[in-house]
């Protein structure tokens, strides 16, 4: 960038993601790189200084460029601005998270925009008819005898700097055309609704020297317009507020960009875009309202901006025009954004960082964190999403909420990347209902159909106007990065780089999970295109098996087209750790676990939001559509690894082999207090395969199967001890346990556990291929007399202990139990 100054210092720019740069390449067009060399009225005299009043800059028709002007003495749009350059900088307001500063950048305080004039801006948008107006807040002007500072400045019409308006004097101006506010710094008071009907761009250099101090009526709205954009602006409302404080409706391109709005505690939303196209927040701080973002309709990019102290949610995506009949109601991409719970006066009941009803929503490096209720035995969510598709990528973060890290009624839930779940009560909870997505989706479209935009949903932002060439000429709109169609979103990369859907694999395990294809056959996880345009951040085809363009699972086959919809996957490298009461919870929805690990989840007894016993188990699932857990770790869990009920049975309908409904593959299942993993039914057998899986120091017992049909192959279970606190010889303590189930145990290996390998009560068949029962044979083999196995194939080499009456079970103990229901608005 060109340096341009009237002062002799150059100045070393250190602001990577300038507003200046911002504004600069918003406007400029035709080439235009900077501020004119012709500077107009500007002379080489000391600008404001007690000696010498600043009369304001006048670039006059010659003057082509955006110019910085006010505590840089002179004209100045450079890279020479920084810390080290003697200005005075206001602090940085946010924190470092994944890498990247997330709110707002410290900035050059004391300034102002110096504007061309109309007939120089050559911008579709901005053309000769534009208004350009300077506003002054009462303490700069000279008849303001009350101000500390005496006044420097004339007021005047607005049109030049020289001649500043106020907002006062706008209060009855009717905003109608093009405009662009120029706004002085210091606190500017708005006592009524300040509304614009066309393109306009209201904006300063630096937020924490330019205040909009809304009182009474007073708020900020745009509407009916192709652009409008509020860049380097606080917004400071009041707790008796009725109405949001900055509005967009029903605007093409809204734009809000290092900004801090600040609610003040009011029952309002902070931010609220209504039926806009394309919403963008970038660089902002936005804090202490009821609703901090509400996105009404339409879809919103929201990057490096902290959220934080909102009552109710900080990001709201839903409609009020009632049910989205084509797709969703609305969507949004959350990149490197904050939402902290904290700070709220008033925390509201089922309050939620993120509230998603009927949307398609994005989480990219974000965190969502410390949300509180405000009774101890109320709920608050990380994430609620009722009807929705969400997925949550990278470095991600759902934290320290009273309630579910993620809540997920009725919808479709990916969790990927290193996503870190922790210390929430109840990690994920992932329902079904019998209303489904009615109340906010077309439920016609919940059909598997690759045509559904349900299925297979976009999230390309293919309304917003391609402005590559006039609104952004030439340049990033965050610099270093590219914002509209053209270029790839982040910078020299795909959205996701060039792999597949499992990290660090070319090819999914062929043999093992799904047979001879990747997760997506024939295909990269987004092929061949970059993220804006023409691509999709949820992949072209059905990310879930069981879909008609899904791979093959057998955990997910021939499921029934009202079962495809429903689901949660968490793949990759997420950490599911130091939960309450559950890690992950599904109630009638279908569950795809891979290479995750859920650890150390703990009963609410240890929480400082109760103090009840109760269960603390890893995974719970009940009447899952399938449940299918590959190259996942369960362990330290302080009730079981897995807890299971009314596992479906097998399709009639299925081949061999296939139709199974609750899968353990490849995993490690270890050092649970209360069990390795328990799957209870009680009238009808489910379908339920363990495979090439470890369960290893577990207490109580290493896998217990009531009322099942089960396949065991190449598995083991070993060292399976009591529970802590429960002693005696005849405690529970075996590694494998069958009651009422058909089981075929083959290439499997039971060994060393305290009380017996395997304990059969079961009239059932029962098959016994190739097992190692290691060297000490005794109590190897254990059934109840009374109701003996059905031999079918038998290869023993050690004897059966038949046991005069049942062995005593664990079957009592809150530890024991499934997670008490959840009271969910």
């Amino acid at each position: 960038m060109t340096h341009l100054t009237s002062s002799p210092a150059r100045r070393r720019a250190g602001l990577t993601r300038s507003l200046h740069a911002l504004v600069l390449t918003l406007l400029l067009g035709g080439g235009v790189s900077a501020c004119s060399e012709d500077f107009g009225n500007f002379d080489d005299r000391e600008v404001g200084t007690p000696d010498s009043p600043d009369s304001g800059a006048d670039l006059g028709a010659s003057g082509s460029g955006i110019c910085l002007y006010g505590a840089s003495e002179g004209c100045a749009l450079s890279d020479d601005v920084s810390e080290g350059s003697g200005l005075p900088m206001s602090e940085s307001e946010g924190e470092f998270y994944a890498g990247t500063f997330v709110g707002m950048e410290s900035c050059l305080l004391d300034e102002y925009f110096v504007w061309p004039q109309p007939a120089a801006l050559q911008n579709p948008l901005f053309g000769d008819d534009t208004r350009v107006i300077y506003v002054a807040p009462p303490s700069l002007l000279t008849d303001d005898t009350t101000s500390s500072g005496g006044g420097r400045i004339s007021v005047g019409d607005g049109s030049t700097p020289a001649r500043p308006t106020t907002f006062e004097a706008l209060a009855t101006t009717s905003f109608d055309g093009p405009t662009i506010l120029s706004l002085f710094p210091g606190e500017h008071t708005i006592t009524s609704a300040l509304s614009f009907g066309g393109p306009t761009i209201l904006s300063s250099p630096c937020a924490a020297s330019t205040s909009l101090i809304l009182q009474g009526t007073g708020s900020v709205r745009f509407h009916d317009s192709e652009l409008a954009l509020l860049a380097g602006v606080s917004v400071r409302g009041h707790e008796r507020a009725v109405s949001p404080l900055v509005a967009f409706d029903n605007v093409t391109t809204a734009l809000l960009s290092s900004a801090h709005i600040d609610g003040q505690h009011a029952d309002i939303s902070a931010v609220e875009f209504r039926q806009t196209s394309f919403a963008v927040i970038g660089q902002s701080l936005i804090e202490n309202a009821n609703i901090g973002v509400n996105v009404d309709g339409g879809q919103a990019l929201i990057r490096q901006t902290l959220v934080a102290g909102n009552a109710l949610h900080g990001i709201k995506l839903a409609s009020s025009q009632g049910q989205a009949q084509e797709g969703f109601a609305a969507g949004a991409l959350l990149e490197h954004v904050i939402v902290d719970g904290r700070g709220a006066a008033r925390p509201a009941p089922a309050r939620s960082g993120v509230r998603a009803e009927g949307a398609l929503l994005g989480v990219v490096d974000s965190a969502i964190r410390s949300h509180h209720a405000p009774t101890l035995s109320a709920l608050a969510f990380g994430i609620d999403a009722r009807a929705s598709y969400l997925k949550v990528r990278g470095a991600s973060e759902i934290s320290a909420n009273q309630g579910p890290g993620l809540l997920a009624i009725d919808s479709r839930s990916w969790i990927t990347g290193t996503t870190r779940i922790h210390d929430n009560r109840r990690g994920v909870f992932a329902r079904r209902t019998d209303a489904g997505i009615a109340a906010y989706l077309n439920p016609a479209l919940s059909v598997p159909e690759p045509e559904s935009p349900l299925f297979v949903p976009t999230l390309t932002f293919v309304e917003s106007p391609d402005l590559s060439d006039v609104l952004f000429p030439g340049d990033m709109f965050f610099p270093g990065d590219m914002f509209f169609p053209g270029d790839m979103f982040f910078p020299g990369d795909m959205f996701f780089p060039g792999d597949m859907f499992f990290p660090a694999e070319d090819v999914v395990a062929q043999e093992d999970l799904f047979p001879g294809d990747m997760f997506f056959p024939g295909d990269m996880f987004f092929p061949g295109d970059m993220f804006f345009p023409g691509d999709m951040f949820f992949p072209g085809d059905m990310f879930f098996p069981g879909g008609t363009a899904g791979p093959f699972s057998p955990a997910a086959d021939s499921l029934a087209a009202d079962d495809a919809w429903s689901m949660i996957a968490l793949t990759g490298e997420v950490s599911v750790s130091g939960n309450l009461e559950a890690g992950v919870q599904v109630s009638g929805s279908g569950l795809l676990l891979h290479r995750t690990l859920i650890a150390n989840t703990r009963p609410m007894s240890l929480s400082p939001w109760a103090m009840t016993d109760g269960p603390a188990h890893g995974i719970v699932v009940d009447q899952p559509a399938f449940a299918h857990l590959a190259q996942v770790t369960l362990v330290d869990n302080a009730g079981m690894g897995l807890f299971a009920r009314n596992i479906p049975a097998r399709p009639a309908e299925a081949e061999f082999g296939t139709g199974i409904r609750l899968l353990v593959d490849d995993s490690i299942i270890l050092s649970n207090q209360s069990g390795g993993m328990r799957a209870l039914n009680d009238e009808h057998s489910g379908a339920v395969a363990l495979t090439r899986s470890s369960f290893i120091r577990n207490g109580g017992v290493g896998a217990l199967l009531l009322g099942q049909v089960a396949s065991i192959v190449g598995s083991e279970f070993l060292l399976t001890a009591s529970r802590p606190h429960i002693e005696g010889e005849d405690a529970s303590a075996d590694g494998l346990q069958l009651i009422d189930t058909s089981a075929h145990l083959n290439s499997s290996e039971i060994r060393r556990n305290q009380r017996f390998g395997c304990y059969v009560s079961s009239e059932k068949a029962l098959t016994l291929d190739n097992m190692f029962w290691g060297t000490d044979t005794v109590d190897a083999l254990a059934i109840d007399s009374a109701r003996p196995p059905r031999f079918e194939s038998a290869d023993l080499t050690i004897e059966i202990a038949e046991l005069p009456q049942g062995a005593k079970l664990d079957d009592e103990g809150a530890d024991l139990e499934p997670p008490a229901p959840l009271d969910l608005p």
